[in-house]
């Protein structure tokens, strides 16, 4: 496990946030995936803090598997990537909405700046996810 996602286990350990489990990869970064799942407006959407050995660590959520109305939905993310500084939406080549958000740092422990950004990305969600679910449900 790489340095930093030692310490980010060591941090969940310590404050008692559980709920995470990790997967280490076999890359040229050393990357370890903590995955778990976030509540919004009562919807379990899966997330995860993506931890390397570069610069930045990732905290990465999918809203919605396979959109279908791409143009209407990018218009809509357009909007709130300009509202957003923290955060980016996407579709994937599959059509999943992602958020994501990108952290740097030359120290090697930022785990509660990462906490910190999870949870106003939650708290912020917790705001647009009626209009976003609105805008990617429509036909």
């Amino acid at each position: 496990m790489n340095n930093k996602a030692a310490k980010f286990q060591e941090y969940l350990t310590a404050n008692n946030i559980t709920g995470f489990n990790h997967e280490e990869f076999s890359d040229e970064f050393h990357t370890v995936m903590f995955r778990s799942r976030i509540v919004i407006k009562g919807q379990e959407i899966p997330m995860a803090i993506i931890l390397d050995d570069s610069i930045y660590r990732m905290i990465r959520i999918q809203l919605v598997s396979s959109v279908e109305n791409t143009t209407e939905v990018v218009s809509y993310l357009n909007k709130l990537n300009a509202k957003y500084k923290s955060y980016k939406f996407y579709l994937t080549e599959q059509n999943n909405l992602i958020l994501d958000s990108c952290i740097m740092g030359k120290d090697e422990d930022e785990s509660e700046v990462i906490i910190a950004v999870l949870n106003n990305i939650i708290k912020q969600m917790q705001d647009e996810y009626s209009d976003l679910m609105h805008v990617v449900w429509s036909k």
